[in-house]
This record gives structure tokens, sequence and C-alpha cells, in this order.
């Protein structure tokens, strides 16, 4: 799968030669090639993409659950009162102790989900950074009439860069909610341990925030970024700048074509 991800983020590019070539007269099915090219990395892509998606959200709605059965926990004490104390407790400990093995379980499952998609996300990630500097690009100079792209050809740039920035922003916006919801369940904790003061729950409640401190649900994309609110703020940085810098060459360029242009014509004209 990485090894297509690769090829796939220059796949507009290659578009743009297609086209190039077709007007020039080479005979090429377009719509065959759009297919292959475009299309089907970008299905792929975004197949890929949803897994982890789906994953993620799996995640994220147990830990939900388990945030759930915490809560409960305080309430349960409220409504039982004062009877039958010693089963009570010995109840609330053997929750809280089933309830910790959960949590840890679901770290090694994020763990192992990460160790699986983390090249893939990190390979994706770049991509989706040049893909959609390259297409903004495509788009200026097509209004400038640099470049002609017809319609089909644009719908596809528009496609192609929309798809990239939706799958970044979905997959973050669920790991960034994922762990919020991890953070939560500290608070709950804390509430347990002040509604049922007892020496046994205390002590659980501190191994239960010991691992929730040593043991985060962490996203990243094998650990060279995190997928979360700042990797949006970095790649919208990173894109503007460089798109900045290539529209800059891009007039300079145009600008030394026009004047080489008009000299020749003066020079001819002094003939």
């Amino acid at each position: 799968m990485i090894l297509i991800i690769i090829p796939a983020g220059a796949s507009m590019c290659l578009c743009a030669m297609i086209s190039g070539l077709h007007e020039k007269g080479f005979e090429l099915n377009l719509r065959l090639c759009y297919w292959f090219i475009c299309f089907t990395p970008i299905l792929l892509i975004t197949l890929k993409e949803f897994q982890y998606y789906n994953l993620v959200r799996l995640i994220k709605n147990k830990v939900l659950a388990l945030n759930r059965s915490l809560k409960k926990l305080v309430k349960w004490e409220n409504i039982e009162g004062q009877h039958h104390k010693e089963m009570k407790l010995k109840i609330i400990k053997t929750h809280l102790e089933s309830f910790r093995l959960i949590h840890s379980d679901i770290v090694d499952l994020t763990k192992d989900v990460q160790a699986f998609f983390g090249p893939f996300i990190l390979v994706s990630v770049i991509s989706a950074f040049g893909v959609i500097t390259i297409q903004l690009y495509y788009i200026f100079a097509t209004l400038i009439q640099t470049l002609h792209f017809n319609i089909p050809m644009t719908v596809i740039t528009l496609i192609w860069t929309a798809t990239q920035a939706l799958l970044i922003l979905a997959n973050v916006h669920i790991c960034s909610s994922t762990r919020n919801v991890c953070n939560e369940i500290g608070g709950t904790l804390i509430t347990i341990r002040e509604a049922v003061e007892h020496p046994e729950i205390f002590h659980i409640v501190q191994l239960f925030s010991s691992q929730l401190w040593h043991k985060k649900i962490q996203f990243s994309a094998c650990g060279f970024f995190r997928l979360d609110s700042k990797l949006i703020t970095s790649i919208v940085a990173a894109v503007t700048t460089y798109l900045v810098l290539m529209i800059q060459f891009h007039l300079s360029n145009n600008e030394n074509i026009l004047s080489k242009c008009n000299e020749g014509d003066a020079s001819n004209g002094t003939m």
C-alpha cells in the first residue's frame, strides 16, 4: 500500500502531462489514463484512511464506555447509601481493577493500530502536503491562463485536493477527540476517590492514575508528528509558504519571458 501511495502523490502531475501529450496529437485514451493514474490511487488512499478512521473510532467508543462505567460507580455509591458497606466496597474494588485492566488492553490495542498504520499515515500526510501544494499552484496557473486545463481536468484537480484535505482533517479530528475522552478518565477517578473514602479504593485509584500517566493513548505518524490540531496548523503554514514561493517564481519567470519577447520584437523592428 505504501508503494502505491508514493507515486499517487504525483499522479495529478502525470495527468497534466497526459493532457498535454493528448493535445499535441498523441493517441491516448484519456479516460483510462485518468482512471488508473488518478481515481484508483484516490480510491485506495480513501479506503485505507477510512480503515484507520474506523479503528480509532472503535477505540474512542471503548474509552467512552469505560468512562461511563466508571461514572456509574459514583452514582451507585450515592444511591446505595451506607447499607452493606463492606459488600459495596468489594464490588467497587473489583470493578476498578477490571476497568484498569480494560484500559491497559485499550492502550495495547492503540499501539497495535499505530504500529500497523503508522508508516502509511506518515507517507500519506507527506504525500497530501505535496499534492495540495502542487494542485493549488495548478489552479492558480489556470486562473492566470498560463496553463489551460479543461473542465474535467479542473474538476479532477479539485476532487483530488479536497479528498486529501478532508482525509487528514477527519483523522486528526477523531484522534484528537479520542485523546480528549481519555483525559476525562482522570477526572472521573478523582470523583470516585472523593466519593468513596477508603484506603483500598484510594490505592487502586492511585494505581489507575499512574497507569493513565505512564500508558497514554497517543496517535502519531511513526513518532515523527502527532495527529492533532498542531499538525493542521503546520500543514497550512507550510503549504502557504511554499505556494507563495512557487507563485513568486512563476510570476518572475513570466516577466522574464515577456521582457525577452519584447526585446526580440524591438530588435526585429529596428532591423
